[in-house]
């Protein structure tokens, strides 16, 4: 299960950028399929929504620059 604690799904991807870059954390959630969820509370998410916006967070470059791990299935 994933614990997501923000209030939105947007919200939750710009908490775990180095910088809060609000167009980068569209771009992400787009990835993974979640462009039209971002309003939306992370409890509203289903499963598998939840797991894709972690999927999303996971592969963030972090304050290097690095990407945090390899992209995950995400479906």
């Amino acid at each position: 299960e994933c614990e997501l604690f923000a209030q939105s799904a947007l919200d939750e991807v710009m908490l775990a950028q180095p910088v809060e870059d609000e167009e980068a954390a569209l771009r992400i959630l787009d990835v993974v399929d979640l462009g039209d969820c971002h309003e939306r509370h992370p409890l509203s998410l289903s499963g598998g929504q939840k797991q894709r916006v972690v999927c999303g967070i996971r592969n963030l470059p972090d304050a290097t620059g690095a990407s945090r791990g390899r992209w995950c299935r995400c479906r």
